[in-house]
């Protein structure tokens, strides 16, 4: 039972005008999508400009409120464009704007500084520091990483004045707040900008322990049973995963999470959302789920529900013994030592065809191969739940109604709780000798047919009255016009000019080079290299008149850091913020880092619009860096697969340090496995970039610093001293066997 004392918003994603009107009528409180573009959905249609008018007023007419994402990493060419998008959503009623790009944010906050900005989950807000930077940003609210524990949350809504939002079901991402670079390292489809192509869904093998498997592949989350803990927490709103989803998930869902809230009875909900939709469920992070049991290694697909067991075949027909009822148009799985999948058009049972069946029947279905006895027989997509959902229509808006008389008019105030209007008929009326036309008048009153809204009362302060009856209807038709355009009224936030400040940071022209070890550091001051890179604050005790040592956050706080706020003082950006676009730059520098990293998924030719953009807009040169050399990481993660692997389930368990482990996919690439330094596992790219051939150009587009990042590497004298002399002039290519150009050539879709 959940106790509900302070409203907590239950939020509904929608990737569909069916999906639309499902959540409206399963209870949710608030709805998230997203248009034809910028968007983290971009395999999704999405909706054009009128629907999403359309939807905005239907929502809206029923106290339903929208967030509009725009949550991908923004281009620089396509700046302008979506700050036009932006304004559009302003002005049409949006509720708030889900953001993850930098210069978006920043945009907003400068152009309609009272607007709702919601901050990505993507935006990586797994601690108090990160959460109390977006609340000085001006950030309404924060939607956690899925990766942060309960524990953290609490202690953010106990310190700091901003909303919070969490996931509480649906699929979840194998990589630390979905900030992940390995599909568009592997096809140039950026999951950063919308478009992953889930190759963590795909097999692979930990080379030397495991055969193939899905290793990366998690659960589905599910928190119906600890609900109320997070209720209790105050967490502003629970959130449901889920925009590429079917209406009939969306519906049963929403309903099952609402149903709880509500303290009503929901027995049938885990049952009904397994049908749906799931890879077996897990708790998650934010109850410290057992690193065991965050992933589901033998399939990445929805796995239904079981319904039965295959005992025979004969002649393109199954034997199936039932455990579970199947209806015609049901959506099966046969799972055995052949596959098969199937729409259930005929049900047989002694020669009878039926359209529903249920145990322990033995029914025959149709089937496209042979199957062997012993075969699982699973519930993929339930027809009747669908037909459910689709049925069930959004109750009608319940209004009160007063008929008063002023000079000779009759007046129908209507009420809907929040807004009271005033309507007077046109014509005058006269007294009535039938003592019970007011029934009439209220008869007439209450036919609001289709509209979406029925009179629960309507209470008349007047003697006996006549009026035409087509007059008492134009009056019902003019109130209910007017309750609901007060209803969906929005009245759009000024846009206001920014003129920015000038901001002309230092232009330095460094080779930094970033270590992990100890070992790699006393390499770099032997060397005596001028500007190093720590992610260890005590390193910086290393610092010599020849060598400056630069920290920087880790990008994952160590848990022991995360409930303590922490004052920012580093002057150096990582290259995985995901800076793409000048106005995410300027925000950069306008925080005060003398020396921002660029996004790591850019081109030669975007890095030089983007430095050219810059200079443009703000009257200077910015000060950037570049990645040049070393291993991607293509994605951090909470979940170590290694101990999974290994069979233990208490992880630090240092295994990673005794070996090294790769990643090994269908194609043979091996992926390097690193801890980074708090027992998070670090997926690098199988090769090493090596943009030395490329330094001079990055110069002529506008880059003046550069970053040799070192994660692996032991011998690591030659290639300092190769990219040392490189950058001082004394160009001599070195030839790597194992060498990527990245992003460089071509960038990411």
């Amino acid at each position: 039972m959940v106790n509900n004392v302070a409203k907590t918003e239950l939020l509904a994603p929608v990737g569909s005008i069916e999906a639309f009107y499902a959540a409206l009528s399963h209870g949710a409180d608030a709805l998230y999508f997203a248009g034809k573009k910028f968007g983290a959905r971009a395999h999704l249609e999405n909706f054009s400009e009128d629907e999403i008018i359309d939807m905005i007023e239907e929502a809206h007419r029923h106290h339903v409120k929208v967030y509009m994402t725009v949550n991908i990493i923004i281009k620089d060419e396509e700046f302008l464009e979506a700050t036009q998008w932006v304004d559009f959503l302003v002005t049409h009623g949006a509720d708030a704007i889900i953001v993850q790009d930098w210069g978006i944010l920043h945009y907003i906050r400068h152009t309609y500084p009272s607007f709702p900005i919601h901050a990505s989950t993507q935006m990586n807000t797994h601690d108090v520091t990160q959460a109390h930077k977006l609340y000085e940003l001006g950030v309404q609210r924060i939607i956690f990483a899925r990766e942060t524990s309960l524990d953290v949350i609490r202690e953010v809504i106990r310190t700091i004045p901003i909303e919070t939002e969490v996931f509480v079901h649906g699929a979840l991402c194998i990589c630390h707040s979905g900030n992940c670079y390995l599909s568009s390292l592997i096809g140039k489809r950026s999951g950063n900008r919308g478009r992953c192509a889930q190759p963590c869904r795909l097999p692979y093998e930990l080379e030397g322990v495991t055969e193939e498997a899905y290793l990366l592949s998690p659960k589905d989350l599910m928190t119906l049973d600890d609900l109320q803990l997070l209720v209790d927490a105050n967490i502003t709103s629970l959130k449901i995963e889920g925009r590429m989803k079917r209406p009939e998930y969306v519906g049963v869902t929403t309903q099952a999470y609402r149903r709880a809230l509500d303290n009503l009875p929901n027995a049938d909900a885990e049952k009904q959302m397994k049908a749906t939709f799931n890879r077996e469920f897990t708790k998650g992070f934010i109850f410290n789920e057992s690193n065991s049991d965050l992933t589901n290694i033998n399939s990445p697909n929805h796995i239904g529900i079981p319904v039965g067991k295959v005992i025979g075949y004969a002649n393109g027909w199954i034997e199936v013994a039932l455990n579970d009822s199947i209806t015609v148009n049901d959506g099966l799985r046969i799972v055995g030592q052949e596959q098969d999948a199937i729409i259930v058009n005929e049900i047989m049972v002694q020669n009878q065809q039926l359209t529903m069946a249920t145990a322990p029947m033995v029914v025959g279905l149709r089937s496209h191969k042979p199957i062997t006895s012993s075969a699982m027989v699973l519930k993929t997509s339930d027809a009747a739940l669908k037909q459910l959902v689709q049925e069930k229509k959004q109750s009608k808006i319940p209004l009160q109604g007063i008929v008063t008389l002023d000079n000779k008019h009759l007046i129908l105030t209507v009420t809907d709780g929040i807004h009271t209007i005033q309507e007077c008929s046109h014509e005058t009326v006269s007294l009535s000798t039938n003592s019970k036309f007011n029934d009439r008048i209220r008869e007439q009153l209450q036919k609001t047919g289709n509209d979406e809204y029925f009179f629960t009362s309507i209470e008349f302060q007047v003697d006996s009255v006549f009026l035409p009856i087509s007059q008492i209807n134009e009056l019902r038709r003019q109130a209910l016009y007017a309750i609901d355009e007060a209803r969906i009224r929005y009245i759009s936030p000024k846009k206001e000019s920014w003129i920015p400040v000038k901001i002309c940071p230092p232009s330095t022209h460094h080779l930094y080079f970033k270590v992990r070890t100890l070992k790699q550091l006393e390499t770099c001051l032997s060397m005596g290299v001028s500007h190093v890179i720590v992610e260890k604050q005590e390193w910086c005790q290393y610092q010599t008149e020849k060598t400056a040592i630069n920290y920087i956050s880790p990008r994952i706080t160590p848990l022991q850091n995360q409930k303590t706020l922490r004052v920012d003082t580093e002057l150096i950006s990582s290259v995985y913020e995901n800076v793409a676009n000048a106005h995410s730059l300027y925000s950069f520098h306008e925080k005060g880092k003398a020396v921002v990293g660029l996004s790591i998924e850019l081109s030669l030719s975007e890095i030089e619009q983007l430095c050219t953009t810059y200079q443009k807009t703000y009257g200077c040169e910015a000060n950037t860096m570049v990645m040049i050399y070393g291993h991607y990481e293509l994605m951090i993660t909470k979940h170590c697969l290694i101990n999974k692997a290994l069979g233990l389930d208490n992880k630090y368990c240092g295994k990673c340090h005794v070996q090294q482990y790769y990643l090994k996919d269908r194609m043979g690439f091996r992926f390097p496995l690193m801890d980074d330094g708090d027992c998070n596992l670090v997926l690098l790219n199988s090769k090493r970039l090596h943009l030395m051939a490329y330094m001079q150009s990055l110069q002529e587009a506008g880059v003046h610093n550069f970053l040799v990042d070192f994660t692996i590497e032991e011998d690591i004298g030659p290639i300092i001293q190769a990219y040392n002399d490189a950058h001082q002039g004394n160009y001599q290519y070195l030839e790597l066997t194992d060498a990527t150009y990245g992003y460089i050539k071509e960038g990411v879709m």
